[in-house]
C-alpha cells in the first residue's frame, strides 16, 4: 500500500487573506498567525524549510511584501531562521516546536515587578475630566479629577500604558513613588478611609492608532488590548477608573475559574 502525503500548507487549503473584508487587522500580523499556529500545531516541524515568498503569497493571496513583513517579525522573535544562497529560505527554528511565549500570567501579574522591568511615570497630577469622566464620578462636566499616566516597560519593550483618574479626595491619597512598585489599586484598596466593594474589567481588541504606536513602540495597526477598569465604591460609585492599552503579543492573560464540585 503506497500512502501519498501532500505538503502541509496545502491540506487544508489555507485561507485567502483579503483587506476588504471588514477585519482591521493587518494582513502582515493575519499571516503571521496562521504561519505561528503551523509551526505550533508541528505543521512545521522545527528545521523545516517553509515556501518561499512567491508561493506563500500565492496560497494566501497577499503580496509579496506582506509575506516578507511576517517572516520578518517572525525572525526577530527567533521563531524562525532566514538563509540565502542554493538552499537558503526560511526554516523553523530548531526547538521551536512551539513559539517562544511572552510573559504570561493574570491580569494583576501584569503589572507586577516580576514583569516589569521599569515604570515610567508620565505624569501625576491634576486635571479637568471630560463629561463622561466626570459622570462616572458623580461630579460636574468639567471638574478637577486626579490624574496619573504610567507606561509599564518589559524586556521586549513597553508593555502596557495606563491612565488613571480619580476623585481629588481619592487622588490624594496616592503617593508618586508608591505607584513605582505597586497597583494602584492595591494602594488604594490598603489606603484607609477608602472602601471599595467591586471591581470591573471591560476588555476588548483593539488596534494601535499613531499615538499607541508611538507610545508602545508599535507600528501603527498593531493588535492591542483595551482595558477599561474600574474599583467601585458602596452603591457601585466609581472611585477609580483606568484606560489601559495592553501591547498583545508582549504579554499574555491567563483567566482561570474554579469550578464548583458535582
Amino acid at each position: 500500500m503506497v500512502i501519498s502525503i501532500s505538503h502541509p500548507m496545502l491540506l487544508p487549503a489555507p485561507p485567502r487573506l483579503q483587506s476588504d473584508n471588514g477585519d482591521p487587522t493587518p494582513l502582515y500580523f493575519r499571516l503571521k498567525t496562521l504561519l505561528s499556529r503551523g509551526i505550533e500545531s508541528l505543521a512545521h516541524p522545527p528545521g523545516s524549510r517553509l515556501p518561499s515568498e512567491r508561493r506563500l503569497a500565492e496560497i494566501y493571496g497577499v503580496s509579496r511584501v506582506t509575506v516578507r513583513q511576517a517572516l520578518d517579525s517572525m525572525h526577530r522573535e527567533g521563531a524562525v531562521r532566514r538563509a540565502r544562497g542554493r538552499r537558503g529560505g526560511t526554516f523553523v527554528s530548531v526547538g521551536q516546536g512551539r513559539l517562544p511565549s511572552p510573559p504570561s500570567g493574570s491580569f494583576e501579574s501584569l503589572f507586577s515587578m516580576r514583569h516589569v522591568r521599569r515604570v515610567e511615570i508620565l505624569a501625576h497630577d491634576q486635571r479637568q475630566g471630560s463629561e463622561e469622566i466626570c459622570g462616572r464620578f458623580g461630579l460636574s462636566a468639567g471638574s478637577l479629577v486626579a490624574y496619573n499616566e504610567r507606561r509599564l516597560v518589559g524586556p521586549d519593550g513597553p508593555i502596557a500604558h495606563v491612565r488613571a483618574f480619580m476623585p481629588l479626595e481619592v487622588g490624594a491619597r496616592v503617593r508618586r513613588r508608591d505607584l513605582q512598585r505597586r497597583l494602584l489599586q492595591d494602594i488604594l484598596l490598603t489606603t484607609s478611609g477608602i472602601k471599595a466593594t467591586a471591581m470591573r474589567d471591560e476588555i476588548r481588541a483593539a488596534l494601535a492608532d499613531s499615538w499607541a504606536a508611538q507610545t508602545l513602540d508599535v507600528r501603527p495597526g498593531y493588535p492591542l488590548l483595551d482595558v477599561r477598569r474600574a474599583l467601585l465604591g458602596p452603591g457601585d460609585v466609581p472611585i477609580h477608573y483606568s484606560l489601559i492599552l495592553i501591547a498583545s503579543e508582549r504579554f499574555t492573560m491567563t483567566l482561570a475559574q474554579r469550578l464548583p464540585a458535582p
